[in-house]
C-alpha cells in the first residue's frame, strides 16, 4: 500500500525496544508528550499493544495519522482512552480516485471505519479529523470533500500542499500544471463550504491560510499538547517547529529532529535522551536556525512552509 503522494523511505527494519521506550517517557516526564507510531508512515503496524501501557502509565496520548484500513472499531475502541488525535489520510471521497491515489486500500473498508471512529472519538473527547494533499486528481473536488466527510460526522480537515521534491509531483502536483486562479478559486470554494458547514480548515496552502473567519472551535487534549508550537512562533518566528518541540527515534535507536531530514543527533541506546537533546550536533542543528544559515534540506522545506506549519 503506497500512497502516490508519499516519498518517505525508511533504511533497514527492525524492532525498537519496549525497554527503550519506557527509559525515553521515564526520562522526558510524565505528561508531556504525544507519541505518534511512526512506521514507514503507516502506524497500525507498530506493537501498540506494547505501548499503550506506557502510554497511560506516563500520561501521554498518542496521535495517529493512518491511512483507516487497519484502524477498526476494535482496534480504536482497546486504546481511545489513551488516543487524542487520528488523522485518517482520505485523499478523495470518490472510490475510483482514491484507488488511484491510495493504492491497494478499499474505500469502503477505510470509510466505515472512519465512520466507527467518529462515534468512539466523541466518547472520549479526541480529535477525529481527515486529511488530503492537494493534488491534480482532487483539485476540482475539494468542496463537495469537505461536504462528505462533514457528512461522516468531521469537524476538522486538512488540505496540505504536495512536496515539490516528491516522485509524484511532475504527474500530480498543480503547481504548473493548472492556472493559480484555478488552483485558488477550488481552494476558496473549499474554505467558503467548510465556514458553511462549521468544519475547521487546518491547511498550509496560501489560499486559505491566514484565513481570520477559519477559527477552530472544537477544542481538546491535543490542542493543549499542541500549544508548545505556537509558543515557539510567538518567541522566535522562523524556527523550525520540529527541531524545537519534536523528536523522532528510529527501530535501531537513532535520534532525529523530523521524518522529512536525516539529521543524525544521536542513538537512546548509547546515550540519554538528555545527552541527546542538549548535545552538540542539536546545538549546532538550533545555531543554524537562529543565525539564519539552514542546510539546504532545510531551507528548501521553510521556504516549502512559508513560516506556516
Amino acid at each position: 500500500m503506497r500512497c502516490v503522494h508519499c516519498d518517505i523511505e525508511r533504511k533497514g527494519t527492525g524492532t525498537l525496544s519496549t525497554r527503550v521506550v519506557e527509559r525515553l517517557l521515564d526520562e522526558v516526564g510524565w505528561g508531556t508528550m504525544e507519541i505518534m507510531p511512526f512506521i514507514g508512515g503507516e502506524p497500525t503496524l507498530a506493537p501498540i499493544d506494547d505501548l499503550a501501557p506506557l502510554a497511560r502509565r506516563y500520561n501521554n496520548y498518542f496521535n495517529f495519522i493512518t491511512n483507516g484500513y487497519r484502524f477498526t472499531r476494535d482496534y480504536y475502541r482497546a486504546i481511545a482512552d489513551c488516543t487524542a488525535r487520528v488523522h485518517f489520510s482520505l485523499h478523495s471521497h470518490h472510490p475510483e480516485v482514491y484507488r488511484e491515489l491510495m493504492p491497494g486500500l478499499d474505500f469502503e473498508t477505510v470509510v466505515r471505519n472512519l465512520a466507527a471512529a467518529v462515534e468512539i472519538g466523541a466518547e472520549h473527547g479526541a480529535q477525529i479529523l481527515t486529511g488530503l494533499v492537494v493534488m491534480h486528481d482532487n483539485l476540482e473536488d475539494l468542496s463537495d470533500y469537505v461536504r462528505f466527510v462533514h457528512g461522516l460526522g468531521i469537524r476538522r480537515v486538512i488540505f496540505q500542499k504536495l512536496y515539490p521534491w516528491t516522485q509524484a509531483h511532475d504527474r500530480q502536483g498543480v503547481e504548473g500544471r493548472r492556472a493559480p486562479a484555478e488552483i485558488a478559486r477550488h481552494v476558496r470554494r473549499a474554505l467558503e463550504t467548510a465556514l458553511e458547514l462549521g468544519v475547521f480548515l487546518e491547511t498550509n496552502l496560501d489560499e486559505a491560510f491566514g484565513d481570520e473567519r477559519n477559527q477552530n472551535p472544537w477544542s481538546s487534549r491535543f490542542d493543549v499538547l499542541q500549544s508548545s508550537s505556537h509558543v515557539v512562533q510567538l518567541f522566535h518566528p522562523g524556527f523550525c517547529i520540529s527541531t524545537a518541540v519534536t523528536t523522532l527515534v528510529e527501530w535501531d535507536g537513532t535520534v532525529q529532529p523530523c521524518c522529512r531530514d536525516r539529521i543524525g543527533l544521536g542513538n537512546l541506546n548509547e546515550q540519554s535522551f538528555g545527552e541527546i537533546w542538549n548535545g552538540d550536533a542539536m546545538k549546532r542543528l538550533r545555531e543554524s536556525f537562529f543565525r539564519r544559515q539552514l542546510s539546504l534540506f532545510c531551507g528548501k522545506c521553510m521556504a516549502f512552509y512559508n513560516g506556516h506549519a
